[in-house]
């Protein structure tokens, strides 16, 4: 009976000390985490825990030995601590947030830390590793921020819905470090102003989204997987590199803020299906994107990159661009579609104007031949067709008539129009540009 009641007393003891657990932490000075057992002993489980320097110096975690899962750890500007010894029991946290912490390097380790969900972890110092992880095995977040070493995470274990983000790291790295090792399949990676990350290592894997973005990335061609499901292109330096003739089909296609880039048939060479996405904004010498036509519309939804289903913006160069494709999806889902702030005939005013019109290039021998161009007070046309429209850059109807030789402009004033000429079963756009 005496050994029954003294167990009773413990689980009543347990139960008493477990009901006054708080939900959160917060330490900031030493003080606070050495009065943890005296507080809060027997708790070990907690939704948020964070520990900085705000009020003082913390260089010792021993007393918070115990503690087997946090939700959310935080650990921010402990600039003397060089040990996470203390959290020996923990197991599990759902997400760690680590920043400025220059002495815990790669002889201090969370001994008993085998899953979390979500690390975001900024280095401080080249040198500084993530060997801090080196017992983890189960991963589903990771994102790397600012100069550091990638090695470290030799336990993880394959994950296909392994998240991987890169930001601001210009150290000789390579990207092998931060994969499980037999890994084929691996959810997202994300580049982000980045250099001399190299991607050797990667050559069996599978990425089904990849976002690099002001980055110059060495051995980049080992993402030419015929698998892609998601791929943005942001400002991506070696632009010569950037060559993936094994895609032929993917989800959702992003290249934006290219200086050179002129063809996307460079780019793609065998590209013949965008299911979900095409978006295009502000490459700057992009002149042709015939690579779309002869596509199906993309017709799936995602919300990976907006409501949009295509959206060609900001490329300055890029002129009458009114293709069957383009047609198509302004008259089959026109609240999809955003073209505009691009050249000349490939914005949306424009291209409703002639899509509606049913206007494609033709065979360059069938097309008018329209003299001077640009012109001062007339238009020399050589061509029959039965009646002509002239519209300024916004669709506005300026002038029209029947058949003639020329056309007088002389009350035009300067600047770009679009000419109209119909025959009885086809019309023809030509831009034309008036000087004075």
């Amino acid at each position: 009976m005496k050994s029954l009641f003294g167990l009773f007393l413990i689980m009543l003891f347990t139960h008493c000390a477990q009901g006054q657990c708080p939900k959160s932490l917060y330490f900031c000075s030493q003080a606070d985490v050495d009065s943890f057992p005296l507080k809060y002993s027997g708790c070990v489980s907690f939704d948020s825990i964070v520990i900085d320097d705000d009020c003082g110096t913390i260089n010792n975690l021993r007393p918070l030995l115990g503690i087997k899962f946090i939700k959310n750890l935080y650990l921010i500007a402990l600039f003397e601590l060089e040990s996470v010894a203390g959290f020996d029991s923990l197991t599990e946290v759902n997400k760690l947030y680590s920043a400025g912490n220059p002495k815990i390097g790669s002889d201090a380790y969370f001994p008993n830390l085998i899953k979390i969900n979500n690390i975001e972890h900024y280095f401080i110092g080249e040198e500084q590793d993530l060997s801090v992880y080196r017992k983890l095995k189960y991963l589903n977040i990771l994102t790397l921020i600012y100069n550091g070493n990638l090695k470290g995470l030799d336990s993880l274990k394959p994950n296909p819905n392994l998240f991987i983000g890169i930001r601001e790291n210009n150290n000789l790295n390579d990207l092998a470090s931060v994969i499980p090792k037999g890994s084929t399949n691996i959810l997202h990676l994300g580049i982000d102003r980045c250099s001399n990350i190299k991607l050797s290592g990667a050559e069996n894997v599978n990425f089904d989204r990849i976002q690099i973005a002001y980055s110059s990335i060495d051995y980049i061609n080992v993402l030419d997987k015929s698998k892609l499901g998601y791929l943005t292109l942001n400002k991506v330096k070696g632009i010569d590199q950037l060559i993936f003739p094994s895609i032929d089909s993917i989800n959702v296609l992003v290249v934006a803020n290219f200086d050179s880039l002129i063809d996307l048939d460079i780019m793609f060479p065998n590209l013949a299906e965008v299911k979900s996405n095409v978006i295009l904004l502000n490459n700057k010498q992009l002149y042709d994107i015939e690579i779309f036509n002869g596509m199906n519309l993309p017709s799936t939804y995602t919300t990976w990159t907006g409501s949009n289903k295509i959206a060609i913006i900001g490329n300055s160069n890029l002129e009458m661009c009114n293709s069957k494709f383009i047609c198509d999806a302004l008259a089959t889902y026109p609240d999809s579609v955003d073209i505009y702030n691009n050249g000349v005939g490939c914005n949306e005013e424009e291209l409703l104007l002639s899509c509606i019109s049913h206007i494609h290039e033709t065979d360059p021998t069938e097309e008018p031949k329209i003299y001077p161009n640009p012109f001062n007070e007339y238009l020399n046309i050589e061509f029959e067709y039965e009646s002509y429209e002239l519209f300024d850059t916004q669709g506005k109807l300026i002038v029209q008539g029947r058949s003639e030789q020329d056309i007088n402009t002389n009350n035009l004033e300067k600047g770009v129009y679009l000419l109209k000429l119909k025959q009885k079963s086809r019309q023809y756009i030509k831009r034309v540009v008036k000087e004075e």
